[in-house]
């Protein structure tokens, strides 16, 4: 039984098909409704003048930021007493800079 599972599950990942960057490329942002889903993200800013850097709030997690499209992400807000925003702003003058908003959007009693 747990060599038939075995050659079952190696067969499945040689068989699996890779996602490659072109496929990416061609992904929009759309919007699935009020629901919070995904990893409770809150907020998504792209810079105007480089659309490769991507900036996330989360609402546990800090702020994020890609330089690579959302295929690597680091955290700028480590280390800090506030780690949930549930909004924020790249400023117009410099995108150096970020506004964020701290606070619990989706806040509520009950987890049902």
């Amino acid at each position: 039984m747990k060599q038939t599972f075995f050659f079952f599950a190696i067969s499945l990942s040689l068989n699996a098909q890779s996602i490659t960057s072109d496929q990416l490329d061609n992904l929009k942002f759309r919007n699935i409704g009020p629901a919070v889903a995904g990893g409770r993200i809150h907020d998504v800013e792209v810079v105007p003048n480089a659309p490769e850097i991507v900036f996330i709030a989360s609402a546990s997690g800090g702020i994020w930021k890609s330089t690579s499209k959302g295929t690597m992400w680091k955290p700028v807000f480590d280390n800090k007493v506030v780690s949930n925003f549930g909004d924020m702003a790249i400023s117009q003058s410099n995108p150096n800079i970020i506004y964020a908003g701290t606070g619990e959007q989706q806040n509520r009693q009950s987890t049902t």
